[in-house]
């Protein structure tokens, strides 16, 4: 696998445009119904964080929104210029770093920047060990360069303040220390790379040693201002994206920690690795041909009995949109590649999270190159910088599963067949559920199916994705008899089951049934109806902020004016719902 093609490809491109003036700037721009819900039973991280890309801080922030998940491509170089002269706000702020972190920390979105290549000043070649000439790289203090660069930016940019007099920064570059807009911080890129020789290549052992200096600056023993916890302690630490997905190399990580830390400990936040679902190195594949879930089921189960602590990341994955690519997909079906793409992406998604991934971060947001290349040159959502960042298919398509899945977490397989995969995802109060249906086939091919799911849902909706759509498709359901006989195409489609009583009702209010009042009231709330000789049939619930029922009057024919006791009730808001067969009226009621 030549995958050092996609990092010359990309740093060709940066350093074109850079010379061009043409790198684009960051642009700123309750029922009677029970449910079994466990907080912390469904996965770590919500499905709308868990969705990621690769990306630069070339690309606007606007097309960053479809995902919730960034993990920064950051060559060293962008950063410590010359040694111990540091730069986070480039060029007069042409690329100023401070902002592009706290612009997406406000946009709701988690960054990871992976902190990889060897600046010039002190190697060769970029993907080169951080080691000098003369220096062991099995030994943790051969690359206290790089402890120090990832103390530098734990200190900037983690939750911790540090003492001023450790910060290192060039003339005119202010110190600044705690922003609190990074949690997460990578070292290194694919360091298992056996393609180019041994001077880029770590061993498990050699790179086992450079992330016990870069994390803790080898538990405290190499002098201070280095290890990223040694600026903040709660800073994560991922472990640098290996290509190899399995567990041989973790597995040897994890002896040399227990034979060789002061602690014995295995000091890894976040096991992260790198997987491409192709065939025989000449075109891309389905993730379920692939058996991407199965791997990842392996690295899970090793997880659970040696790290069980660390979450699970798989940070690049994806597609090829050319034919000359060797990651290229094959059209079939009537789809065009764009669209295949998206599907797959989409797909891929879902079946990381049935595995246990807690991020996933595709390849990447945009093009790199309009040109045909051998391979990742048009792997993005979007077409690259000089085409505008277009978006394609697969970005729409994201983005809507980004937004339909928002709060959700995964949490049962119902399915997995060649006539339908299907998937449940609930969220964390378990009164709102989201089904995820497709086909694993390859071949353009749909079946139906008889989705069961528990009654008498407050609103209930079918979800289709669709190109130009950033919330997909929705169809609203009459009731459940409408899930026979759903059609499943190889494109995912989703079924929204919301149980919460206060959901639906905004457009379906009629304010004339009653009139409320006193508001606010203390001991006592009275219901005026519209008409002296009210016969119709209502229901009357009212709700605490949090949605639980707490009054319950059943449906039946009222007099024109009654009165409801809420003496008992704690002092606050409240929502009281009333329900005829055709209309709905809610009304805030506050309760002295």
């Amino acid at each position: 696998m030549k995958a050092n093609i996609k990092y010359l490809v990309i740093c060709l491109f940066i350093l074109s445009q850079m010379l061009t003036g043409n790198f684009a700037l960051c642009q700123l721009a309750p029922l009677n119904q029970t449910f079994d819900s466990q907080e912390g039973d469904t996965g770590r991280v919500s499905m709308d964080q868990m969705i990621g890309t690769n990306s630069f801080i070339d690309v606007p922030l606007d097309k960053m929104e479809a995902l919730g998940f960034i993990r920064e491509y950051h060559p060293w170089s962008f950063t410590e210029i010359e040694d111990d002269v540091y730069e986070f706000n480039r060029w007069n702020g042409y690329w100023d770093f401070d902002k592009y972190y706290t612009s997406l920390h406000e946009m709701g979105i988690t960054v990871c920047p992976s902190l990889w290549s060897s600046p010039d000043w002190l190697e060769s070649k970029t993907t080169n060990k951080p080691v000098g000439e003369d220096e062991d790289p099995t030994a943790p203090q051969s690359y206290s360069e790089m402890a120090q660069l990832m103390f530098q930016y734990g200190a900037r940019y983690g939750q911790t303040v540090v003492d001023e007099s450790l910060l290192l920064v060039n003339a005119g570059q202010l110190k600044k220390t705690g922003l609190g807009v990074l949690s997460y911080f990578e070292d290194w890129n694919e360091q298992d790379r056996d393609w180019e020789g041994r001077d880029a290549e770590f061993t498990a052992q050699e790179y086992a040693a450079m992330a016990s200096a870069n994390v803790d600056g080898h538990g405290g023993t190499m002098g201070i201002g280095l290890g990223l916890k040694a600026a903040d302690p709660t800073a994560k630490f991922v472990m640098g994206g290996i290509y190899k997905m399995g567990t041989s190399y973790i597995t040897a990580m994890y002896n040399w920690f227990k034979d060789n830390r002061p602690d014995k400990q295995w000091p890894i936040d976040v096991i992260n690795m790198h997987h491409y679902a192709y065939s025989n190195e000449t075109n891309g594949i389905s993730p379920e041909e692939d058996a991407y879930k199965e791997r990842i089921l392996e690295i899970v189960s090793w997880r659970d009995n040696f790290a069980p602590d660390n979450e699970i990341w798989i940070t690049e994955f994806g597609y090829d949109t050319n034919e000359e690519s060797l990651n290229r997909i094959n059209p079939f079906g009537g789809f065009s590649q764009q669209e295949i793409q998206a599907q797959w992406i989409v797909r891929t998604y879902l079946l990381m999270a049935s595995a246990g991934v807690d991020r996933a971060a595709q390849f990447m947001l945009r093009d790199v190159d309009p040109n045909p290349q051998p391979r990742w040159s048009d792997c993005g959502l979007t077409l690259a910088a000089s085409e505008g960042y277009e978006a394609k298919s697969s970005w729409y398509y994201v983005y809507s599963l980004k937004n339909i899945l928002k709060d959700m977490y995964f949490d049962q397989v119902i399915q997995e067949e060649n006539s339908a995969y299907v998937y449940r995802f609930k969220n964390r109060a378990g009164d709102k559920y989201i089904y995820a249906l497709w086909k694993p086939t390859t071949n353009g091919s749909s079946s139906s199916y008889d989705l069961e799911i528990p009654e008498n849902p407050n609103v209930l909706s079918s979800i289709e994705l669709s190109d130009g759509s950033v919330t997909g498709i929705e169809t609203r359901l009459e009731d459940t008899e409408d899930l026979q006989d759903l059609q499943v195409t190889e494109t995912p489609r989703f079924i929204l089951a919301d149980y919460n009583p206060l959901s639906g009702l905004k457009g379906k209010t009629a304010p004339s049934l009653f009139r409320a009042f006193p508001i606010p009231a203390q001991s006592e709330l009275h219901l005026d109806f519209a008409h002296p000789d009210h016969k119709m049939e209502l229901s009357i619930q009212i709700y605490s902020t949090d949605g639980k029922l707490v009054i319950d009057y059943p449906k039946q024919t009222y007099p024109s004016r009654i009165s409801i006791d809420i003496g008992h009730l704690e002092p606050g808001f409240y929502t009281l719902v009333s329900r005829t067969v055709s209309e709905i009226q809610t009304v805030k009621i506050l309760k002295n």
